[in-house]
């Protein structure tokens, strides 16, 4: 069987990086697989074949290359800000264009197409109607209509309905992050439910092994660690620096991180901000840490990517959340021995008075049903019994 990956540019040790490296892991040992991208090509093994929508212009050395490679970067960057549902819109006729190229060479009889952003889902009813593509999926990574982000867009919003009640009917299957996300299309498309299938961000079994073996390397500050991203609404780290700049415990938080200056800590001995890195370097700062901070976002129905890795490392944990309904509290719920918080100062204050009195209290977690192995097992399974 032939598989075709669709997606847009992705970016190493990003969150969908690892998704699709992982749970793709498998498929290119079993079939013939082949990806396409935008401008930067995007593989699983050496063997695997890789496509650009740009077919290599953006690599070239000449002057032209490289002014062409800059204009295309720049408009980019400025329709990602103006244009709905998303940047990548003005690039679909360079997908269907370059689809069309691929499909004359190889039958494909499988595309997954890889959201974000989501205006290749558009992509899905010209697959079907065009090149009568046998099974077609989409891994969505985040819900759309009621996706975070969103949160304060009602034309967004009414417009990613459109969008997903004109498009979802043509997938054999819409693969989402959780249960609680499956049911809230569930409502919203009724008809559609049984396309909805559930395929989480996995555990990297070498990854929580690797910080195992390591133990600690305790420093004469109890050290926190918080590795992942802030936002202004949603995952908001006032409170969670506020706290540790009142605590009067000689502790020390390390964020790793790439945000905006105003997501950033002031310079404070209590706290020490890093630029984020590849997950190979995260491994042995993870191993060093004390404990570690899990921070929910504060409203909608997706989880943080690292919280079921977090889970697992067996590590003291504090868990910092401020929705009662959050789909995170699901996962949390199944462990033994996270200390919970509520997101204020006083409360983050209380969290880490509790972490640091606790000595080396770790936390339980059942990982095997969430290894990325499993998770794998998953999209064969479903492969296998797509129509």
């Amino acid at each position: 069987m032939k598989v075709l990956l669709v997606m847009s540019d992705v970016y190493p040790s990003t969150a969908q990086s690892v998704r699709y490296k992982e749970l793709f892991k498998n498929l290119v040992i079993d079939y013939d697989v082949a990806s396409l991208s935008l401008s930067l090509p995007f593989s699983i093994c050496d063997s695997m074949e890789t496509f650009t929508c740009l077919q290599g212009e953006a690599k070239g050395k000449s002057r032209l290359a490289k002014l062409s490679n800059w204009l295309f970067h720049v408009s980019y960057s400025i329709a990602k800000r103006i244009l709905l549902p998303d940047g990548l819109i003005m690039w679909l006729w360079l997908y269907k264009k370059r689809i069309s190229s691929l499909f004359e060479k190889n039958k494909y009889d499988t595309v997954i197409i890889c959201t974000t952003p989501f205006s290749l889902l558009s992509l899905g009813k010209w697959l079907k109607q065009r090149h009568s593509v046998k099974r077609l999926l989409v891994d969505m990574s985040d819900p759309y209509s009621f996706n975070m982000v969103l949160s304060n867009s009602l034309i967004q919003k009414r417009i990613a309905k459109v969008i997903e009640k004109k498009y979802f009917p043509y997938f054999d299957n819409i693969i989402l992050l959780n249960d609680r996300i499956i049911q809230m299309y569930k409502t919203l498309y009724p008809s559609l439910a049984h396309q909805f299938v559930s395929i989480e961000q996995g555990i990297d079994e070498e990854f929580v092994k690797s910080i195992e073996s390591n133990g600690y390397t305790l420093g004469s500050k109890f050290t926190f660690l918080y590795a992942g991203a802030f936002y202004v609404n949603g995952r908001n780290p006032k409170n969670l620096f506020n706290a540790f700049y009142n605590t009067d415990m000689d502790v020390i938080l390390h964020t790793y991180s790439s945000n905006k200056k105003r997501l950033r800590p002031r310079k404070h001995p209590k706290i020490c901000y890093h630029s984020r890195v590849e997950k190979s370097c995260l491994e042995s700062i993870t191993a060093s840490a004390n404990a570690l901070i899990l921070m929910d976002n504060e409203f909608g129905y997706q989880i943080p990517g690292k919280t079921l890795e977090l889970l697992a490392l067996k590590k003291p944990l504090l868990f910092i959340y401020s929705n009662e309904h959050s789909p995170t509290l699901d996962y949390v719920r199944e462990a033994v021995g996270v200390v919970w918080t509520w997101n204020s100062t006083a409360g983050i204050q209380d969290g880490i008075e509790q972490i640091v009195s606790m000595n080396d209290n770790v936390v339980s977690f059942n990982s095997i049903d969430y290894t990325w192995e499993n998770m794998r097992h998953k999209l064969s399974d479903l492969l296998r019994c797509s129509v």
